[in-house]
């Protein structure tokens, strides 16, 4: 009696051996591997999105410069130069300025690069410029026009509630990086009111 009890008890196990073995013999033979809990985890994170860390604004530690008569600012790098001049001298000017120079000269070998802003109760439209063209100046959208010999973009906006507008004095640098940075400072030009 003994010996018809133990063949079930034997049998079991055999077949229970066999199943194991089977499961994985063929798991890693058809490549399917089942994960223990660490390799789940690991799982889980490899397929969540990445998170891309946003690019810095060249800008964000530029200097302001701030006008008050036409109520605009507008960011400049840390090495350039704000120049003001009065209507019609030359002496630096306070809230009445009605011309700006921004300035960089690394080198006094090489010419600067920069643009003016100037405050004009007209825009002067000369006859070899056609206002034809559009620009973002911050979020503003200018009115703008390239000499014939492609060297200058002048571009103007009216200043909101006065009877003045601003005309910028844009060269057209063949150095990209030149015309990247002014670029930039285009595009931190806002009104204040």
């Amino acid at each position: 009696m003994r010996q018809k009890g133990f063949v079930p008890i034997l049998i079991i196990i055999i077949i229970a051996l066999v199943a194991i073995i089977g499961s994985y013999y063929f798991g890693t033979k058809k490549g399917i591997i089942i994960p223990t809990p660490t390799e789940t985890s690991s799982l889980v994170t490899t397929n969540a999105p990445t998170q891309k860390t946003p690019a810095v604004k060249p800008s964000t530690n530029w200097k302001v410069y701030l006008n008050i008569s036409a109520k605009y600012s507008i960011k400049y790098p840390t090495d350039w130069e704000v120049i003001n001049y009065g209507l019609m001298d030359a002496k630096p000017a306070d809230e009445t300025t009605k011309y700006v120079r921004l300035n960089y000269q690394p080198d006094i070998s090489k010419s600067a690069v920069g643009f003016d802003i100037e405050e004009t109760p007209t825009v002067n439209v000369s006859k070899n410029i056609n206002f034809d063209e559009e620009r973002n100046v911050g979020t503003e959208l200018a009115k703008c026009g390239t000499t014939d010999d492609g060297i200058t973009t002048f571009c103007w906006l009216k200043v909101a509630n006065q009877t003045k507008y601003l005309v910028f004095t844009i060269s057209n640098y063949k150095n990209i990086d030149d015309n990247k940075v002014v670029n930039e400072i285009l595009s931190t030009f806002q009104f204040t009111q």
